[in-house]
């Protein structure tokens, strides 16, 4: 009979642990979750999980784009000036990729860059 409360002592203990760890893992989640939201035709809202919204306007995300029609793949240097893109530019669609990106389409026709969470945070954002 020892053997047995033992033995449920210690699996009691270790679920104990595995719950704590989900627990933690849920908040770090949700601290670190991101979600956006389109303001208006010319500005989305992005939200770096649950205490910062930072705002940009789609003209400058397309002037940051990184995808290969606008950025040389083999130097790194630039197709498309940034005086090209024009400041009334709209994202036409906007989805999440996977943990670690944002893909935009937009009404330029550019749609195939996917923004790092870590390249977007390094564009200058708008302030209200």
């Amino acid at each position: 009979m020892h053997r047995c409360v033992f033995r449920l002592c210690l699996f009691l203990d270790a679920a104990k642990i595995v719950v704590e760890e989900v627990e933690r893992l849920e908040d770090s989640s949700k601290k670190n979750a991101v979600s956006f939201k389109k303001l208006n035709a010319h500005t989305i809202s992005i939200f770096w999980g649950e205490e910062q919204e930072v705002h940009y306007r789609f003209s400058d995300l397309q002037r940051a784009c990184p995808c290969a029609n606008c950025v040389d793949e083999s130097t790194g240097i630039r197709k498309v000036s940034p005086l090209d893109i024009d400041d009334c530019v709209e994202a036409t669609a906007i989805e999440l990729v996977g943990r670690y990106g944002i893909k935009f389409q937009f009404s330029s026709g550019c749609s195939t860059g996917i923004y790092s969470y870590n390249a977007l945070k390094k564009i200058e954002s708008v302030t209200f």
